[in-house]
């Protein structure tokens, strides 16, 4: 390929990978301070987790 000062360029494909599927993130909060133990309030707000 050429331009029109004659300058020459080669190029080759670009391959991109997009990844559709987010991570995968587990939490939990260290203390829940409510009166149920299931109703997740809290005044405690630090949570554990992962994410991958």
């Amino acid at each position: 390929m050429s331009d029109a000062a004659g300058n020459t360029a080669t190029s080759s494909a670009v391959v991109y990978t997009v990844s559709t599927t987010g991570p995968t993130v587990t939490e939990a909060l260290v203390l829940d301070t409510g009166t149920s133990a299931t109703d997740h309030v809290t005044a405690n707000p630090a949570v554990s987790g992962t994410a991958r």
